[in-house]
């Protein structure tokens, strides 16, 4: 709360907290946030969401890219009602425990306004209750959770077996940069 604009989150792993891995949660008695970016990061198993962008109606475009929520008690990625043109690009969500992904339409405007999804993957190993739920200027190049299948927009599906492994490594080593190594984790065959 009360973050300035400018802000970059890079190659942070947060897992198994009391709430969540990730959280840009707005008071609205403070106004809106700056925008943060969070980047090859990786949020798991948390008692609550992976990657939350904001809350309570504050609009702000935040933007997280290349990362994954895996494990989260909640939801892996959720806009926690921020109605702003969020930035959602290459990120993976595995097996969160409700929504991988959802991101709710927005009272402001329409969902050409509301954000940019490319290039995300949600999979679970078993069948979850909810679909994902995602609003905005959504491409083909997603794979979201809709009738139980990860399938983009023209209905093409993937699954775990289009991955070497879905298996979570016990722990991420990281290189002599300080990039987290994934290994064969999520890894496309």
């Amino acid at each position: 709360m009360r973050v300035g604009e400018g802000n970059v989150i890079r190659g942070a792993f947060s897992h198994n907290n009391i709430d969540d891995g990730f959280d840009l949660f707005n008071k609205i008695e403070d106004g809106a946030n700056g925008v943060v970016v969070i980047e090859n990061s990786i949020a798991m198993n948390n008692t609550s969401n992976g990657f939350k962008m904001g809350g309570e109606g504050q609009p702000v475009a935040h933007k997280v890219k290349n990362s994954i929520a895996v494990g989260n008690q909640l939801d892996g990625f959720t806009d926690n009602f921020n109605p702003g043109a969020l930035v959602v690009e290459n990120n993976t969500a595995l097996d969160n425990q409700r929504f991988n992904f959802i991101f709710r339409p927005s009272p402001y405007s329409g969902p050409e306004k509301q954000g940019v999804f490319k290039n995300n993957i949600s999979l679970k190993t078993q069948e979850g209750k909810y679909d994902d739920a995602v609003v905005g200027n959504v491409d083909n190049s997603n794979f979201f959770i809709k009738d139980g299948r990860s399938v983009n927009a023209q209905g093409k599906e993937i699954t775990v077996k289009n991955f070497v492994s879905v298996k979570v490594p016990e722990t991420f080593a990281r290189d002599e940069k300080g990039n987290l190594v994934l290994g064969d984790f999520l890894k496309k065959k």
